[in-house]
């Protein structure tokens, strides 16, 4: 079934670009039309109905394309929301109740403003604004440990 949607993605970005160029089509045989033509009147006639058909095609073929990569990016991360939520689901099957043994626990943890975290927790991958402070630092500075990478550390 995944190969149906994936054809279907790529159809619909390959009409986007065919009705893009038939729209500067469109404009080009106008503006042919426009300057082989010797009455006034029909040249104005070749110039409005060709170049707006042409520019209203254009627009369409882009709406079009740009709708389908905003859906695609939407995909894009609703996959990497489901990935960190599998993650963190194994992360805490994996761990017991009581929590990590003491040889699980760092020396050193990398805290932010109300909690201390290992390294390697998926929570703070992606933080800029984390401090590295030696385990007994961060229990003096009173900082809670993650719930996630710590458990419920004494």
């Amino acid at each position: 079934m995944r190969w149906l949607s994936a054809l279907a993605r790529r159809d619909r970005r390959m009409l986007s670009f065919a009705i893009i160029a038939l729209g500067y089509l469109v404009m080009a045989q106008s503006l042919i039309q426009f300057l082989l033509a010797r009455n006034v009147e029909r040249r104005m006639d070749f110039a409005i109905t060709g170049g707006v058909i042409g520019i209203c095609l254009i627009l369409v073929g882009s709406v079009a394309l740009l709708a389908e990569s905003a859906h695609q990016g939407l995909q894009t991360e609703e996959q990497a929301s489901l990935r960190l939520v599998l993650r963190i689901r194994e992360t805490l099957t994996r761990t017991d109740t009581a929590g990590p043994s003491i040889a699980l626990v760092p020396e050193t943890v990398a805290c932010t403003d109300r909690s201390f975290h290992r390294a390697d927790c998926l929570l703070i991958e992606h933080r800029q604004d984390l401090v590295d402070r030696p385990l007994a630092k961060a229990h003096q500075a009173q900082l809670s440990p993650c719930r996630l990478c710590l458990g419920e550390l004494t």
